[in-house]
C-alpha cells in the first residue's frame, strides 16, 4: 500500500482525547502520539502502550472513507 506524499494524515499527531481513557492515563509514560509515515506504516503510544502500525487493505472500504473516530488527534 502506498500513501500519496501529500496525504493530510501523514505526520506526527498528538492524541488529546479518547473514549475509554482520561487525559492522565493517555500521557502516563510520555505524550500520547500517533505517527503515520508516508509508506503507510506508523506507531502509536499512549498510557503504557507502544505499538507499531502496519497498513491493511480492506476490500469493503478505504481508510480515507472511515468517518468514525475513536480517539481525537491534533497536530503537536
Amino acid at each position: 500500500m502506498t500513501v500519496p506524499i501529500d496525504c493530510r494524515l501523514v505526520g506526527t499527531w498528538r492524541i488529546t482525547e479518547a473514549d475509554l481513557w482520561d487525559h492522565g492515563y493517555l500521557d502516563l509514560c510520555g505524550p500520547a502520539t500517533l505517527v503515520i509515515q508516508d509508506d503507510g506504516h506508523g506507531a502509536i503510544a499512549f498510557g503504557a502502550l507502544q505499538a507499531g502500525l502496519e497498513p491493511v487493505v480492506n476490500s469493503r472500504r478505504s481508510f480515507a472513507d472511515d468517518q468514525e473516530a475513536r480517539i481525537l488527534i491534533a497536530p503537536p
